[in-house]
């Protein structure tokens, strides 16, 4: 098909109720192409795309699996496409319309005539035509990739195709998810979600995507997330310098490879991204971040190490050090950060000899401590977190107890301010209001008392 025509129509031609005037991108003959249009009644602008895939030499095929699989795709466009329409959230791009003329299927969204997509941003940094991101940008973008990502997931849906492509940034910094076309409900295996196998975007695909079965799960978006904001921090991408030419060198690149990073020149900064991009990347899906809010959370309170904000307090956190806590971990430590207060665990300083002289002098120099009283293999609270407590107590610092189970808690910690979760909760939007909700009220009152008495 000619580019300045649609079926088989000179542009501008109409389609529908848009007039549909010129071509702004061409996917590929058996992809899609994206078309400037106008709302023939209202005037406003819109994008149009022609699907092409549901059309073409597939749609011609005599093989009743390929026709089958065509129909099946199809249906999961549709589910994906009433998805984008339904989730009204403002990261991501609205869907218009959805509807096929002569045979051929097109999905009309919203226009937004001054945004780039991250593709575009990482072309011209590589290409020296706009300085590097900064660690603020790179946080916002990342930020606004998550949010939409988890709404997507909120919505018990997976996104599957995230790349530099799909995701757009306007004039004023505003991140866009902008094409949801193959979003999967998440451990589907029904007849849409095993078509949608076929589709993937080979150079963001988890490892787990290259295989013939199986079902989907949002730790493949956060893969794909990691890939987008490697490259975007590095100019390219995590297993390659030189892009494979076809898609089986892809798939070994990234089933065999090893991840690397380029030699960089603020280390610091380093030492604290390149552990989180590596959670993003790691091979075995359960090692990923399993929530997107999780990973934005993290990033966030990176960023504020790296631009050592003073923090208006400090906390020290008892906790034990076993694997299973260390999601909460990290959820303490986020919280700590939007409130501006430094948390300290007592395996990160190393200030005397004797671990005791450890505790006790960072229960004394901190302004509250943090108690995590959950149940371990025993049953009961860990006792060394236990006695942390006490001795907080004997000292009169206000100490914030969470537990997952407050029938354990000793008799007389019972009456104590404390947070109670669900486990399966601490990674969670609400988990997160409510920590910081807690922490924010320590905060005021410890800053009210600081506050010199007037006469």
């Amino acid at each position: 098909m000619a580019s300045s025509q649609l079926l088989g129509l000179t542009l501008p031609a109409q389609l529908g109720p848009y007039r549909v005037e010129r071509l702004m991108s061409d996917g590929g003959s058996a992809s899609y192409a994206d078309y400037e249009a106008h709302h023939r009644m209202l005037g406003h602008a819109v994008m149009v795309r022609h699907e092409r895939w549901l059309a073409g030499q597939w749609a011609e095929s005599s093989d009743d699996t390929i026709a089958r699989t065509l129909e099946y795709a199809r249906e999961g466009l549709r589910r994906s496409r009433r998805l984008q329409a339904e989730l009204q959230h403002p990261r991501i791009l609205p869907v218009i319309d959805f509807f096929d003329a002569e045979g051929e299927w097109f999905s009309v969204f919203a226009r937004i005539p001054s945004a780039q997509s991250l593709h575009d941003v990482a072309r011209a940094i590589r290409k020296n035509a706009r300085p590097p991101v900064s660690i603020a940008e790179f946080v916002a973008v990342s930020a606004g990739v998550t949010d939409g990502l988890a709404a997507i997931h909120a919505a018990g849906f997976v996104h599957r195709t995230l790349g530099k492509d799909n995701v757009l940034i306007d004039d004023d910094g505003r991140v866009l998810l902008a094409d949801l076309g193959c979003a999967t409900p998440v451990d589907a295996d029904d007849g849409a979600a095993k078509a949608f196998r076929l589709f993937m975007r080979a150079a963001s695909a988890a490892p787990e995507q290259f295989a013939i079965e199986g079902v989907f799960s949002p730790a493949i978006d956060n893969w794909a997330l990691g890939i987008a904001l490697f490259e975007l921090r590095y100019g390219r991408h995590p297993f390659w310098t030189k892009a494979p030419t076809t898609f089986e060198g892809a798939r070994l690149r990234i089933l065999e490879g090893s991840l690397t990073f380029p030699p960089v020149l603020d280390a610091t900064a380093e030492d604290l991204l390149q552990p989180w991009l590596r959670r993003l990347l790691a091979p075995a899906p359960e090692r990923r971040y399993s929530d997107a809010l999780e990973a934005q959370r993290d990033l966030q309170a990176i960023a504020a190490e790296i631009e050592g904000r003073r923090p208006v307090a400090r906390a020290f956190v008892a906790m034990p050090f076993a694997d299973a806590f260390e999601p909460l971990w990290r959820a303490i430590r986020s919280a700590c950060v939007t409130c501006r207060v430094a948390a300290t665990r007592v395996d990160q300083s190393h200030r005397h000899e004797s671990i005791w002289d450890e505790i006790t002098d960072a229960v004394r120099s901190a302004e509250f401590t943090i108690a995590v009283a959950a149940p371990e293999s025993a049953g009961v609270p860990n006792p060394n977190v236990m006695l942390e407590v006490g001795y907080a107590r004997a000292l009169h610092k206000p100490v914030l107890i969470l537990t997952d189970d407050p029938a354990t808690l000793p008799f007389d910690l019972r009456t104590q301010r404390a947070l109670v979760y669900r486990a399966a909760s601490v990674n969670d939007g609400e988990f997160h209001r409510e920590l910081v909700a807690y922490l924010s009220a320590i905060v005021a009152q410890f800053s009210r008392d600081q506050m010199p008495e007037t006469s």
